[in-house]
């Protein structure tokens, strides 16, 4: 490449011309075996930039090759001739150098992240690519995160070549053999300086201490400033498809939007043409994005070409009259077109500037006017913390203040933080959407805070409830010896003007103060309480003046909850459950059992979870996954404010969602630093992204390998049986749980399920009646899962002998389960998430008349589970597992008299499609079967005796429903009016389902309900 490289370079024009001047100099190639011999080294470097910048165009030594041969078509023959010798070869060098900042060894890239400042300043503020590449690392994904990490090392030599060029330069071109001199007399400073000013702005460019126009090098006058000039019209001018060649670009292959617009605005040019009077480029491009981005590119070169021209029409000295340039002619953008797949305009939504600020501003966006408080305690927060640890390495002591003084016509937040001056009230206070805690320039100098602010449009809150605000701050002096002065501005609205006063303040920090709006923004008498929800982890203590009341609002240890004692030393387990949840009140939990606590975690990112995690309990009527207490990022909660009776912050289901739904908590976390997940701008909620399902996994985990532990522990003090009575106490007594709304969502992680399937066991009934328990891990492999809720007896062992028979077959009993009666109704949402994985919300089959009056549920049979059924039907209901016999009916569980239907029965099953759904118009339909089975069986329990208060006091508590099908046994043979009286209530039904196509009318006889179309034990009388 090397060798190539010199050969193209001598074949230009400059190198020809420096070869001319050196003869013509007597120089005897001096200078121009210096530029071979500098273009030999730097183009082997050149080739090593995609190394580290796969995506950009090409920067290689063919670019600089190419720069040089463009110099050659635009300036002028007159010009060139007067330049000397030094200046041809300062502009050959500084074409080949100018980009050689981009190259960096394996060695020097690993220092650079290890050590740079101004790369962890980049890593840590550009588009959130920090906490990307934590959370891959958090995960063990190390191939992302090193993609991460070579984003950001790509943009941080973009950002920094320049400077590095210069560095370069520096230390290889200033002695030895590749020394920029001649006759002993060095001049590697302007080729810095050349290089330096590509970078730069050409209004930077007029600078003559920089740039100087009539330098001397020996007896040459060198004017840096124009070859710097030139050198950066070279260099844009470089736009032709040579620089990105298409088996390079399909090589390169970039996946950065950016890059890709960069590499076809390239492979658009079909032609161009560059001459000492005119520059033309054309092309056909194939995107709008392109054709936009050619035609932005065309107005930067000529907004180049016009300022350069500008810049030397200054030249009027004798000596610079030798330096012109003849590019008079404006640069027109009409042959940038498209191919004819899409036709171009500029069409764009614009912004209403002052309905988004109005927006930003008002409650649509911030749903509480006590927001702005806080959003002005959380620059408060960040002031303080800068200072802080500016004070960390004086002797001098620091302590924190914020005051909030309140009454009924204003509110003022006074800190003593880092403060403000003139630049930063101006560049960052006022500008919305720019956070000056966010900035490079605040990270420059404080590095490693976790700050609270992020958006930087939180001051616009404040107008919900101030008319006008008065600014008055200090800033913290870099020199002391040169403080910058204090300033005083007034904001009377937000559209207005602002007005600067002179300030005498003498103290640093920041004073804010409020003219409240005439409608009170909050009770003044709540403030306390308002401070205690919006910023339940103060960093600092908040001094409030109410009204001439003082108090001091500070973290406080939040009061423990009740603990549930060692499972063994539990007398009366009643007084460790919670029958139900009393929202009026709100009041859901009552103990807790276990303690979360992050920090102990091996994992970085959830060691920077602070607070405590309690696992407690829920109703066990009405049971809910829920996180109660306070869930904090950066010391400030999230969560939906309600005011009804006081103020109160509540979590979000999404919130809720981030930790696993077979739990409850109570909750003080505060999640900071790489734990903190992107919220709303309002900080109400948190937002479903790649590092919140990420941090949920992570949660998940730790969270079940605490219980792990906690279970192990209690196992080695006690043996399986009573592990599993603890097991079974937990469960029934709401410390976990599933929602049977939750069931057939199957929000179990794989991690949860393996971990419920291990340790959560169910008695099986055996053969010999006998009771072993099993992990649902075991039971889920059999082909036929059924269970039952009932004490058995011999007699009804050998009753069910047949069934328990049948190979691959188990039955569960859920009246052996410990404190069965707190759980037995709660064992189902267990039962079809975790023996079937969630795949059904009710049983395949129920069986009848195995035991009299005993209802047997076969959540599986053959490996089959229900599939998408309407609520009201199972797939069967028969009298046997063997039985071919179809039931019509069985009662439901609950108090009412409905029934659950059987989908296999012959008068049903033409409602349903082979989808499991109900057809057009089946619904009407099987509402009114419902109705008429339920009204028909009122009346026959009233005919025979038992009348509603009877029947309201047979009925058992939730969960039981043994006396309710006795009331209901015997009743075909109890009252011989039933069935004549539900078939003539059905007649008419059968017309209506006929009218439908949902029976054939040549079938109706068979449609006539008999005794076996109901459940034996409807036939026995008890």
């Amino acid at each position: 490449m090397s060798k190539e490289a010199v050969l193209r370079l001598k074949s230009t024009l400059l190198f020809k011309s420096l070869l001319i001047k050196e003869a013509n100099e007597g120089l005897d190639n001096k200078l121009s075996s210096k530029v071979e011999a500098i273009v030999g080294v730097v183009s082997e470097l050149l080739k090593r930039i995609p190394e580290n910048m796969p995506e950009y165009t090409l920067h290689d030594s063919n670019h600089s090759a190419k720069i040089i041969e463009i110099i050659g078509k635009f300036l002028p023959d007159k010009t060139l001739k007067h330049l000397n010798s030094v200046e041809i070869s300062l502009l050959i060098l500084s074409a080949y150098l100018h980009d050689v900042g981009m190259t960096a060894s394996k060695d020097e890239k690993e220092n650079i992240i290890a050590n740079d400042v101004a790369y962890k300043i980049l890593f840590k503020t550009l588009d959130g690519n920090k906490e990307k590449y934590d959370n891959y690392l958090s995960i063990g994904d190390h191939r992302s995160a090193t993609f991460i990490e070579d984003q950001i090392f790509t943009e941080y030599l973009r950002r920094n070549h320049v400077t590095r060029s210069a560095e370069y330069i520096g230390m290889n071109l200033k002695d030895g053999k590749l020394e920029v001199e001649i006759d002993g007399i060095p001049f590697w400073k302007h080729l810095i300086s050349i290089c330096n000013g590509h970078g730069e702005p050409v209004s930077a460019i007029k600078n003559t201490k920089l740039y100087p126009n009539n330098t001397l090098v020996g007896e040459k006058i060198i004017n840096v400033q124009f070859l710097t000039l030139v050198l950066r019209l070279g260099d844009i001018l470089d736009l032709d498809p040579e620089r990105t060649p298409k088996i390079i670009y399909e090589f390169a292959n970039p996946k950065d939007p950016v890059s890709i617009i960069e590499w076809k605005k390239h492979r658009s040019i079909i032609g161009y043409s560059i001459s000492p009077n005119k520059i033309l480029f054309e092309a056909e491009c194939s995107l709008p994005e392109v054709e936009r981005a050619l035609k932005q590119f065309m107005g930067w070169i000529e907004i180049e070409r016009k300022q350069t021209m500008q810049l030397l029409e200054d030249y009027n000295q004798p000596s610079l009259l030798i330096y012109k340039l003849n590019l008079n002619e404006e640069i027109l953008t009409e042959r940038i077109r498209s191919d004819g797949s899409y036709l171009y305009n500029d069409l764009k939504f614009e912004i209403g500037y002052q309905r988004v600020l109005e927006l930003l501003m008002g409650q649509r966006l911030y749903r509480s006017t006590t927001f702005a408080l806080r959003e002005l305690l959380q620059n408060s927060n960040d002031a303080i913390t800068a200072r802080q640890e500016m004070y960390a390495g004086k002797d001098e002591i620091f302590n924190p203040e914020i005051l909030l003084i309140v009454d009924d016509t204003t509110i003022t937040i006074e800190d003593n933080g880092i403060g403000m001056d003139l630049l930063t009230f101006k560049d960052y206070f006022l500008q919305i959407g720019k956070s000056y805690y966010s900035s490079p320039a605040f990270y420059s100098k404080h590095n490693e805070i976790d700050v609270t602010s992020e958006f930087g449009i939180g001051v616009l809150s404040v107008f919900m409830i101030a008319t006008s605000l008065i600014v008055e701050s200090r800033k913290e002096p870099e020199d002391p010896i040169n403080p910058s002065k204090p300033i005083l501005f007034e904001i009377p609205t937000a559209h207005s003007y602002t007005i600067q006063r002179n300030s005498n303040k003498i103290t640093v920090g920041t004073k804010i103060t409020l003219k409240l709006k005439s409608q009170k923004p909050f009770k003044t008498s709540s403030i306390n309480n308002i401070l205690s929800q919006l910023i339940p982890h103060p960093k600092f203590p908040i001094t409030v003046l109410n009204k001439g009341f003082k108090s001091v609002h500070e973290k406080k240890l939040l009061s423990d909850i009740l603990k549930i004692p060692p499972y063994n030393e539990i007398t009366d387990f009643q007084d460790y459950k919670f029958d139900d949840l009393d929202y009026e009140n709100k009041i859901f939990f009552t103990h807790s059992f276990l303690e979360i606590d992050f920090t102990k975690s091996n994992n970085p990112i959830l060691k920077n979870i602070l607070g405590k995690l309690q696992l407690v309990n829920s109703g066990i009527y009405n049971w809910e996954s829920r996180v109660n207490g306070i869930f904090s990022q950066r010391n400030f909660a999230v969560g939906i404010v309600t005011e009804e009776d006081d103020f109160l912050i509540e979590p979000t289901d999404n919130i809720t969602n981030l930790f696993p739904r077979w739990l409850t908590y109570y909750s003080t976390l505060n999640f900071t630093k790489s734990s903190c997940l992107s919220i709303t701008p309002d900080r109400t909620d948190l937002i479903v992204d790649e590092k919140y399902e990420m941090l949920r996994n992570l949660i998940d985990a730790f969270i079940i390998e605490e219980l792990k532990t906690h279970f192990n522990e209690f196992f080695k003090n006690n043996d399986k049986n009573v592990l599993y009575s603890y097991i079974d106490f937990l469960i029934a007594s709401g410390y976990i749980g599933l929602d049977s709304r939750q069931v057939f969502g199957n929000l179990l992680s794989n991690d949860a399920r393996d971990f419920l399937e291990e340790f959560i066991t169910f008695p099986i009934v055996t053969i010999d009646n006998q009771y072993i328990r099993m992990p649902a891990k075991e039971i889920m492999k059999k082909a036929t899962i059924s269970h039952i809720s009932y004490p058995l007896n011999e007699d009804h062992i050998k009753q069910l002998s047949p069934m328990l028979s049948i190979p691959d077959f188990i039955m569960i009993n859920r009246n052996q389960l410990k404190h069965s009666a707190g759980w037995s109704h709660r064992i189902e949402p267990f039962l079809y998430n975790l023996l079937v994985g969630g795949k059904a919300f009710a049983p395949h089959t129920v069986l009848t008349s195995m035991l009299p009056l005993f209802k047997i549920e076969a959540i599986k049979i053959n490996n089959l589970v229900r599939q998408s059924l309407e609520h009201t039907f199972c797939h069967n209901i028969l009298d046997s597992i063997e039985s071919t016999d179809k039931i019509l009916c069985f009662p439901r569980q609950n108090i009412e008299m409905y029934m659950t239907l059987n989908a296999s029965h012959r008068i049903l099953v033409g409602l349903i499609d082979s989808d499991g759904k109900l057809k057009k118009h089946a619904r009407r339909i099987t509402n009114k079967i419902q109705n008429i089975l339920s009204g028909n069986i009122e009346d026959s329990i009233k005919r025979i005796g038992l009348n509603d208060d009877l029947y309201l006091a047979k009925v058992f508590p939730y969960g039981d429903r043994t006396d309710y099908y006795f009331m209901i046994s015997g009743l075909l043979i109890k009252d011989n009016q039933f069935l004549p009286s539900l078939n003539n209530s059905l007649s008419n039904l059968w017309d209506e389902m006929i009218s439908f196509d949902l029976i054939n009318a040549l079938n109706k006889d068979q449609f006539i309900l008999t005794n076996d179309d109901f459940p034996k034990f409807w036939l026995k009388s008890n």
